[in-house]
């Protein structure tokens, strides 16, 4: 919506103001990648905070992650001297 004020030259949406401007700052939140640890670890971060963001938008929708985890903690495994 900002980037619309500011295409049609208003300031309507100064400050956005929606349930889901929080979920930029939490994204944030997230291990930067930078070895392998941490990028498996992203991974979960963002994982789960689909879920999260799923669970908000329509309590109904689940997904089932645990494969995903799984193999995550095997490559976790595998790095592991």
């Amino acid at each position: 919506m900002l980037l619309r004020d500011r295409d049609a030259g208003t300031a309507h949406h100064r400050y956005g103001g929606s349930r889901w401007d929080a979920w930029v700052s939490h994204l944030g939140e997230a291990p930067a990648p930078y070895t392998q640890a941490a990028i498996t670890a992203a991974i979960r971060f963002y994982a789960v905070t689909l879920d999260e963001i799923i669970a908000d938008w329509d309590p109904r929708l689940q997904l089932d992650n645990r494969p995903l985890l799984e193999l995550l903690d095997a490559v976790d495994r595998q790095s592991t001297p």
